[in-house]
């Protein structure tokens, strides 16, 4: 999974994945799109970022 933190308001809240070379950092649209178009594969271990079964957690929180 590739993941791009933008650097906007409040993108130090992701320091911790960025540092972990989970996320790279871009600050423009070039950044962006250099970071789309390399193919280096992220190994990113997924509850670093999601919680398990998200989707069905989610379900819960939304209808109760």
């Amino acid at each position: 999974m590739k993941t791009i933190i933008y650097k906007a308001y409040r993108y130090e809240t992701m320091k911790d994945i960025i540092e972990a070379g989970y996320a790279k950092l871009a600050d423009d649209g070039n950044s962006v799109l250099n970071e789309i178009m390399n193919k280096e594969e992220q190994k990113v271990p997924t509850e670093m970022i999601w919680k398990s079964n998200a989707l069905s957690n989610l379900k819960k929180e939304l209808l109760g």
